[in-house]
């Protein structure tokens, strides 16, 4: 089974990883790399200093970072952006992944535009450091998740919200790379799909009743999350969670017949599911769209 380790840089990447271990997502190692004292829920963290003005040495922490990623085939490495942590040390934590030989993802949590331009600035170079130093990067606009909940929505929830969506996508990966899907997917086809120095996004969509894996599968592709047209995706995946009466496959085998219809005509495409009977009379779809890499303006 292939080794993934999923590292928490700062504090967003930091909250996430604790929202992923708090939904028991299972097989994977989660690492942090922060300033003292960390908030993380690991058992390894590796700190960086005592104080922001120390982020320029994450780079003599290597041989440190070097050790806790040692023999992973995948390392997903997860941060904000907005911040002098996440936009200075996700860099040097992709550049060690990549070192060892590991498929490497970065999830970047994008600032709102109201915590000022100087921010936005750092997270918008923060971006384009780290694609260079990794296989992929999935891309969660933190102010169009926000937008898209009921104004009702407190506070708490809204960062919450943004966290399960985090959970969702690298679950997903996880559950295809480690050959949990009932379809034959597995560690090389997600490596296929997304890797390249792709751009990725994930849009999220549940469904009841008949037709739910295409009606799932609607509205996660219109999610305001996905920031480029489909017709232009180079690589998707579309992942279907539901108990077994709702993973019709009469149903799964038409929503897959109209993927074609929205991508790229050389896209490569994959479609996966895993049981879970858990969701009741729900079916969830969700979908990574991966484009080539770009400047990410």
């Amino acid at each position: 089974m292939p080794r993934f380790k999923v590292v928490g840089v700062g504090g967003g990447g930091i909250n996430a990883v604790n929202y992923m271990i708090n939904a028991g997502i299972k097989d994977v190692e989660f690492i942090s790399v922060d300033f003292a004292p960390s908030m993380s829920l690991v058992s390894r963290h590796i700190t960086l200093g005592s104080n922001t003005e120390e982020c320029a040495t994450a780079d003599e922490h290597c041989e440190e970072i070097l050790c806790a990623l040692k023999e992973a085939n995948m390392v997903i490495v997860v941060a904000g952006m907005g911040g002098a942590t996440g936009a200075g040390a996700a860099p040097v934590v992709a550049k060690c992944s990549k070192k060892i030989g590991a498929f490497t993802v970065g999830v970047v949590i994008c600032p709102f535009s109201c915590e000022g331009a100087e921010r936005v600035e750092r997270a918008r170079n923060g971006i384009n450091d780290l694609r260079n130093s990794v296989d992929s990067i999935l891309v969660i606009p933190s102010e169009k998740i926000i937008d898209n909940l009921d104004k009702s929505t407190s506070l708490t929830d809204k960062f919450k919200e943004i966290d399960n969506i985090i959970r969702h996508g690298v679950q997903s990966i996880c559950d295809i790379g480690h050959g949990h899907s009932f379809v034959g997917a597995d560690f090389e086809d997600i490596t296929m799909v997304i890797g390249d120095n792709k751009f990725a996004y994930v849009g999220i969509g549940e469904a009841t009743g008949s037709n739910a894996p295409l009606k799932a599968f609607r509205e996660a592709i219109n999610s305001p999350l996905i920031e480029v047209p489909l017709s232009e995706a180079k690589g998707i995946i579309v992942h279907f969670i539901g108990d077994a009466p709702q993973l019709n496959l009469l149903e799964l085998n038409e929503t897959v017949m109209n993927i074609e219809s929205y991508v790229h005509p050389e896209a490569n495409i994959m479609w996966t599911g895993v049981l879970d009977d858990a969701m009741g009379d729900k079916l969830r779809a969700i979908v990574v769209v991966a484009s080539q890499c770009r400047d990410y303006l």
